[in-house]
């Protein structure tokens, strides 16, 4: 029994952040997590569990995702990925649900073993 393929080391990330909106539909909300892939040549999935806390309406949600990636351009010395995905929405005060994923990513070797990853995702579905 033979296995084809190679692929790099795992992949691990983290996350923080925090958004700020004003009006009648702001969502204030903070968020921090963490990420755990693997890429496969041009080809990538990834494992993310994220937390959004939101203490001004009080639903906290977290988020465990799935998201696969494929390299489909070079602008120089970054590679540009495209990248969908499906989530399990947890809420602390609401329904829980799913959601598809779509976005883009950048990617930029620091060193052989060391990459700055940049990825904007939109989610659809239940929020």
């Amino acid at each position: 029994m033979g296995v084809i393929g190679t692929a790099s080391a795992v992949q691990v990330g983290v996350e923080g952040g925090f958004t700020y909106g004003t009006g009648n539909n702001a969502q204030n909300n903070s968020l921090y997590g963490l990420t755990v892939g693997e890429k496969f040549g041009d080809y990538g999935v990834t494992a993310g569990w994220t937390r959004f806390t939101r203490p001004d309406v009080g639903n906290d949600q977290t988020r465990t995702s799935v998201v696969l990636d494929r390299q489909f351009a070079t602008l120089g010395p970054v590679g540009v990925t495209g990248r969908v995905g499906v989530a399990h929405l947890d809420n602390q005060a609401s329904l829980d649900g799913n959601a598809a994923i779509v976005g883009v990513g950048a990617s930029y070797a620091l060193t052989k073993k060391v990459s700055l990853n940049v990825a904007l995702d939109k989610q659809y579905g239940q929020g």
